[in-house]
């Protein structure tokens, strides 16, 4: 049966919309977007006004994000440069001599039209290890947790779910929740040391996941493992 053009296209809009709608990482990378472009143009001006940035890191949330760049000026004085972002964005140095200069940098590293960002282009070619965590964190309760994104200067990308509901309640020591899961991707993540309960998808995944909550709420840790292992399986198949 053929389809017309129009048909087609709506198709593949409802196939989209119902695919974002599922996504647990996509909406807090794309809620992030300007703030990631505005790190990396910091980036780029720092190195234009000589400084080195060695390293830098962006810990993305639904609601703000948290970035710090490890910098090493031509002097040899080297210092961090962090931004973080709860209700507004606050810009600081570890040198106090260094915050009106960083401040100014962050001033000026405001996105511009067309600009593109190297790590967002990263992120797109990891479609595929992405919907294999959606996959895996859709078979838990929401509600009580929290996912981060972690970005790497390195084309790396670290994704963590955590929920640790009632873990510290004393009224609750039979009834709490104490669950870890992270999901590592880079080029050469399989040759990252191998832990208990983790599984190195292709080159470029691995996943850990760790449930030591009460006897009761362990339900979701093992989800998780199964989802994994029947994603695992299904690699190895193809």
């Amino acid at each position: 049966m053929k389809y017309s053009p129009y048909l087609t296209f709506i198709l593949l809009c409802c196939l989209y919309m119902h695919s974002s709608a599922q996504s647990i990482v996509h909406p807090i990378v794309n809620a992030q977007k300007n703030k990631i472009l505005r790190i990396e143009a910091l980036v780029q001006l720092l190195v234009q006004q000589g400084v080195t940035v060695t390293d830098w890191t962006i810990e993305l949330w639904k609601t703000g994000y948290e970035a710090t760049l490890k910098v090493k000026e031509k002097t040899g004085v080297m210092y961090t440069v962090g931004v973080q972002c709860y209700t507004k964005d606050e810009v600081y140095a570890s040198l106090q001599s260094k915050e009106a200069f960083v401040e100014k940098m962050f001033d000026q590293a405001n996105q511009t039209s067309g600009q593109r960002s190297n790590w967002l282009r990263f992120f797109e070619t990891q479609a595929s290890q992405v919907d294999a965590v959606d996959a895996v964190l859709a078979v838990c309760d929401q509600s009580r947790h929290q996912t981060t994104v972690t970005i790497h200067s390195d084309n790396r990308i670290k994704i963590k779910y955590t929920n640790h509901w009632n873990a510290k309640s004393l009224k609750h020591k039979t009834n709490y929740y104490m669950i870890d899961a992270h999901f590592d991707i880079a080029e050469g993540a399989h040759n990252l040391r191998k832990m208990s309960n983790e599984f190195v998808f292709g080159k470029t995944m691995k996943v850990g996941v760790s449930d030591n909550s009460s006897k009761q709420n362990q339900g979701c840790g093992n989800r998780m493992l199964a989802k994994l292992k029947a994603l695992h399986q299904q690699q190895n198949k193809d």
